[in-house]
């Protein structure tokens, strides 16, 4: 973890055995317009080659936690989330990794929550 001071959101993503999602998930992320992002993904010692996907991203606004075991959906969001409280964001959101979303997802947040980016 870098525990960098990101940007008002950061979002969590527990990963297991995702590599069949990940690369389009990443794009998603990546393609955010708006406030700045930052994204943490807890992975739960994924076996089906996600791990050495993780290792290949090079992102100053990915941060990547690789536990030694499955802790569980609910463990790993928690630590998620403890991770990017630290970075003392405006908002913490916890998004699957399976789904690919708009580029305006986050500034679209902001402006549910009453914020500008």
């Amino acid at each position: 973890m870098t525990n960098q001071s990101p940007a008002p959101i950061v979002a969590v993503s527990v990963t297991y055995n995702s590599a069949a999602v990940l690369d389009d998930f990443i794009a998603s992320f990546r393609a955010q317009y708006g406030p700045a992002a930052h994204l943490i993904i807890i992975d739960n010692a994924s076996t089906d080659g996600t791990v050495a996907k993780l290792a290949q991203i090079r992102d100053t606004n990915i941060d990547i936690v690789l536990n030694p075991e499955n802790y569980g959906v609910a463990v790993a969001n928690n630590q998620g989330i403890a991770c990017a409280l630290a970075m003392d964001p405006e908002t913490v959101i916890l998004i699957n990794n399976d789904v690919v979303f708009g580029p305006d997802l986050f500034a679209g947040l902001h402006a549910w929550t009453g914020r500008q980016p």
